[in-house]
Parts: structure tokens; sequence; C-alpha cells
């Protein structure tokens, strides 16, 4: 599996507007800002309510301003897979310090106006097929959650949202109290 979503939520979600995000985004791709990542175009949906708000599209990754369930932040999208992961464990942790990278690029690019909490993160499974939404593909995959961000993270706490009609998720907690830079230093040890 490597279709993940990954969010971090914003500690203050008025501090950039979907409308700073459109030009940020389109500076990246033309600086080629993001390591690993051909970046492609960006599109505005921040007239849907509770949506995705505005999207940049790459062919490993889509990155979202995110407004969805009324909590603002950034969802990393991973599409491919993350070279180099041999397992489950590795492709979360890959994907997870993508983010990480992501959102440090955004708090950068705002000038420090944006910035993320890293005390709880959601992990979506974005396969259906291969992690249906159960207690038991759950139980799967808990273990490579736990063992692929806690060097990242810390010692960290999961809960399973059970809801059958949604994509499998798992909420992380942690101790959080780190930046994002700080926790991109301890991921690159």
């Amino acid at each position: 599996m490597h279709k993940f979503t990954i969010k971090l939520f914003l500690d203050d979600p008025k501090a950039i507007t979907d409308a700073q995000v459109v030009p940020l985004f389109h500076t990246w791709i033309q600086g080629h800002l993001l390591a690993d990542h051909g970046l492609i175009d960006v599109a505005d949906y921040a007239h849907v309510h509770h949506g995705p708000g505005v999207v940049l599209v790459s062919h490993e990754a889509n990155i979202y301003l995110d407004h969805q369930d009324g909590r603002s932040g950034l969802v990393y999208q991973r599409k491919q897979p993350i070279a180099g992961a041999a397992t489950l464990a590795e492709a979360i942790a890959g994907a997870v310090r993508y983010t990480l990278a992501t959102a440090q690029q955004l708090e950068v690019s705002t000038e420090g106006k944006a910035k993320f909490g890293t005390g709880e993160v959601s992990l979506k499974f974005a396969d259906r097929l291969n992690a249906p939404n159960t207690p038991e593909t759950f139980a799967t995959v808990r273990g490579a959650v736990e063992s692929g961000l806690t060097p990242l993270l810390g010692p960290v706490t999961l809960k399973h949202n059970a809801d059958p009609a949604k994509l499998l998720e798992v909420t992380i907690t942690s101790a959080g109290g780190k930046s994002v830079s700080d926790l991109l230093q301890t991921a690159a040890v």
C-alpha cells in the first residue's frame, strides 16, 4: 500500500487564506521547491464548503490547504510508491516526512504566519480494496503505523475511526510540542 493521506492541522486556521496560498503554490512550481516532486498545477476549490481548498498537483502527490471536517490543515495525499520503501512502516514514515517537509515549506513561504501542530496527525489509507475500514484491517496496519511513526513523533497513541462508509483513518497523537522543523531534523538522523 502506498496511497496515504496525511493531515497536519493549522495552529491558527485564520493565519492563511486560500487566496494567499494560490500564488505561493505557483511559486513552488516555478522554483521546484519540493524535493522529489514534479509539481504540475494549482487548482482552487475554495468555493466548496469544508472542501479540499487549494490543491497543488504533482505526479507523486496532491497537496491541499484543506478544510474538510471543519478543521483547516495541510494534507499530503501520496499517489505513487515512495522510492526505497520496502515495508508499510517505511512507506508511512516516508509519506509523513514529505508531509513535514511540505508543512515546513509552507511555514517558510508564509514567513511564519502558518504554523502546524505536531501533536495530532490524521492518516488515511486511500485504498478501499487493500485497506477496507474494518477492525481487522486496523489490527493489521497498527504495528506498521506505530513502528513507522514512533521514531519521528516519539511515543504515539492510535485511534481508529471505524466508520465503514469512510476511508480507513487513524488519528495519531503524540506528546507534540516539537515544531515541524524539529521533527524534520529527527527524521534526517
